[in-house]
């Protein structure tokens, strides 16, 4: 695990597969806490669980149409 990212909170929308999981794992990977995004619940899941098995830090937020990007922004900004 790297520490370019130490101390540093990383947004990653669309985390549930291909690339927004990809960078969620290389952004914890680099000492990251990574908030996760996506619609695909467990999916999203399946995601934070890979980080944290790989010792990174993550949690998980689902989105909807419901819940503005601003919630899912403070969220993170306050993590």
């Amino acid at each position: 695990m790297g520490d370019l990212l130490v101390n540093k909170v990383v947004l990653v929308t669309g985390a549930s597969g291909g690339i927004g999981r990809e960078a969620a794992k290389v952004f914890a990977s680099n000492g990251a806490r990574v908030v996760a995004a996506a619609r695909r619940e467990s999916d999203l899941a399946e995601t934070v669980s890979q980080i944290e098995q790989a010792g990174g830090t993550a949690t998980d937020r689902k989105s909807t149409r419901l819940n503005s990007s601003h919630q899912i922004i403070s969220y993170a900004v306050f993590c």
